[in-house]
């Protein structure tokens, strides 16, 4: 998978395995009840520089949370 990645194959990755995604993946999407919740590069959702893809996770599934309560 990275010698095609590293060729400039396009790779679409389906996993909870996060620590494997963030070595392979550039971008990320969260799809959370089948509805798309977030997506860009790591640094971009990152809230913190030293965050990991664990903790993007824990922040866009929290906020997906709050936002889904502010509507009902």
């Amino acid at each position: 998978m990275c010698a095609c990645r590293d060729d400039g194959a396009t790779i679409l990755m389906s996993t909870h395995a996060l620590d494997t995604a963030e070595r392979l993946c550039d971008t990320f999407l969260y799809v959370h009840e089948g509805r798309l919740i977030a997506q860009g590069t790591l640094h971009e959702l990152q809230r913190d520089p030293s965050d990991t893809l664990l903790d993007v996770f824990d922040d866009v599934i929290a906020r997906a949370a709050r936002a889904e309560a502010m509507h009902v």
